[in-house]
């Protein structure tokens, strides 16, 4: 009884961690591809402003 009590939450406690390592892992995947963007995004940005700016020679 008690033995199997144990087992239940250790398989428990298993299965609790399997699903938030699962979310934890799609929400980590949600923040990188929007750091993926913005990162994009800032590029894109500065090759607007090096069109913009033209070449100095010294």
């Amino acid at each position: 009884m008690v033995e199997n009590n144990i087992k239940n939450t250790i398989s428990e406690l298993i299965n609790e961690i399997k699903t938030t390592t699962e979310n934890n892992l799609s929400n980590l995947g949600q923040i990188m591809e929007a750091l993926i963007d913005k990162v994009n995004n800032i590029g894109n940005i500065l090759n607007q402003i090096r069109k913009r700016i033209k070449p100095t020679i010294y």
